[in-house]
């Protein structure tokens, strides 16, 4: 099923995405990798609510890839609570999730606008939030190739000796 997800295919309908988030035992919170603005802009993942709100933006993305969120739609609850992450400034947030080939998320790409995009940067955001989180996803597998080499490479210098 995960693997026709990553394909393209739609979720099915009858299946409930299950989100089951481990947290990490060092340091407490949502962990940023990066973040890039101007001003006093800064996303509030500090909330107690944090945790269960992305929860419910990574269930609305699986079953109905549900991408654009805009802070004036008042009435979708897991809109407003999602909103509620975002920068004060924000009017509209472009976010996508990041699924490995076994279905675990390992992150999600946020892109804000102060105001409704244009037409222009509205037919590129997506393919540019898109790129963004492949880099990432790239990078994170290459850590892990690498960690795995580094491996192999020790416990064959402990066989050498």
């Amino acid at each position: 099923m995960v693997a026709d997800f990553l394909l393209g295919k739609p979720w099915l309908a009858h299946v409930e995405p299950v989100v089951h988030h481990i947290p990490r035992t060092i340091g407490s919170g949502i962990q940023v990798l990066g973040e890039d603005s101007e001003g006093d802009a800064s996303f509030n993942f500090h909330q107690s609510r944090a945790e269960a709100t992305l929860a419910g933006f990574l269930k609305a993305w699986v079953r109905t890839r549900h991408s654009w969120w805009d802070r004036e739609n008042s009435e979708d609850e897991t809109a407003q609570q999602f909103m509620s992450l975002m920068p004060m400034q924000c009017q509209t947030a472009l976010a996508s999730a990041f699924m490995t080939y076994d279905g675990k998320q390992r992150f999600a790409v946020f892109a804000t606008w102060n105001q409704q995009p244009s037409e222009d940067s509205n037919s590129i955001a997506l393919p540019f939030v898109t790129i963004l989180g492949g880099y990432a996803l790239a990078a994170l597998a290459i850590r892990k190739v690498r960690s795995i080499e580094q491996s192999q490479i020790s416990y064959s210098n402990l066989q050498a000796q």
